[in-house]
């Protein structure tokens, strides 16, 4: 008998961490997604949500186990496991602070405290009172959604397969038919860059999110006339960003220019189109001597009207909303490569 009601008891434990584990998963992520990541993008890969997930479980099921014994050993079990718990994210905060890449502290500070407060409030109350049919059946359903969540996310984080000669994946030349080449920079990074052709020196930029390859049908139609020269910004394509780059416009626009003085190019025509215009444009502004043409398509160049819809999102983009969520945020970059997944040029 004694271990039948040990048992149930233990399952009573169980549920209670489980019913705490859901709401407690969707207030991390949210936690973590109101949080700009320091480096311009709005999500730290360290926390996503595929390590969200089970950190929850973890802390939710612990946290009912301890909430358990502490009725039974201490006076106070409620301010008890509060303190507890807000010791442990003091905790956490410190090793990711001195073990963790820089900004994982800020990335993570909100997700971390409110998830200590969420459960230390929780617990107790659905221990003392478990949630009817209807919270029952809630659970089930946002739990089961979850964990759906939680195996998708798992299996998009699966490497592809590295390529031949030290790529990063494998680009067959059936799709992009160039010999690839990289260049180390003086700011650290690693970039990624296809040089096909002779004749008068083309430089195709890219824009967020893309890379080289959105090229690969110019390259192969001009390169019998022209040298053509695309580039891949640190972190996109097959270069490596150094520690720190924060993927603004203003350093990748820094980025060409080491790219084009390591390189020593000369009488460029450079080849913009979207949001490779700033960054190009920028680059052309430092260095007028290096730059003979520029080639625009769809890209922001001059002022437009604001009785179109163009001229409206310019004046909400270009306007004080959208320099400070440009400058603090990097919010059109962050919001178009969550919302592009998977594109390629």
């Amino acid at each position: 008998m004694m271990f039948v009601a040990g048992t149930a008891g233990a399952l009573r434990t169980l549920w209670t961490g489980i019913a705490v584990f859901v709401p407690l998963v969707l207030v991390a992520n949210v936690a973590i997604e109101a949080v700009p990541h320091p480096r311009g993008i709005g999500f730290l890969p360290e926390l996503r949500y595929a390590m969200t997930v089970p950190v929850c479980l973890v802390i939710a099921i612990g946290a009912a186990f301890l909430s358990g014994w502490l009725e039974e050993h201490v006076a106070h079990p409620g301010p008890t496991l509060g303190a507890a718990l807000l010791a442990l994210a003091l905790v956490a905060l410190v090793v990711l602070g001195l073990l963790g890449p820089r900004g994982l502290v800020r990335g993570g500070a909100p997700a971390i405290v409110l998830g200590a407060a969420l459960t230390a409030f929780f617990v107790p109350r659905f221990a003392a009172e478990p949630p009817g049919l209807a919270g029952t059946v809630a659970i089930a359903v946002f739990g089961a959604l979850e964990l759906l969540g939680f195996a998708v996310a798992l299996s998009s984080e699966r490497a592809s397969p590295p390529g031949p000669n030290g790529l990063a994946f494998d680009v067959p030349r059936t799709v992009f038919d160039v010999d690839h080449k990289f260049a180390l920079l003086p700011g650290g990074a690693r970039v990624h860059y296809v040089d096909e052709g002779t004749g008068p020196t083309l430089l195709f930029l890219h824009g967020n999110p893309a890379w080289s390859f959105q090229w690969r049908e110019l390259i192969a139609g001009l390169r019998t006339s022209y040298r053509c020269v695309a580039l891949d910004y640190p972190g996109f394509g097959l270069s490596d960003a150094p520690p720190g780059f924060g993927f603004t416009p203003r350093e990748q626009s820094v980025v060409v220019e080491e790219f084009v003085k390591q390189l020593q190019l000369r009488e460029l025509t450079l080849v913009l189109q979207d949001w490779r215009g700033p960054i190009g444009l920028g680059f052309a502004g430092r260095n007028p001597d290096l730059v003979r043409r520029v080639v625009l398509g769809s890209t922001w160049t001059a002022p437009t009207t604001t009785d179109v819809p163009r001229g409206k999102f310019s004046l909400i983009a270009g306007g004080p909303v959208g320099e400070f969520a440009q400058v603090n945020f990097n919010a059109l970059a962050s919001f178009a490569a969550k919302s592009s997944a998977g594109y390629s040029g």
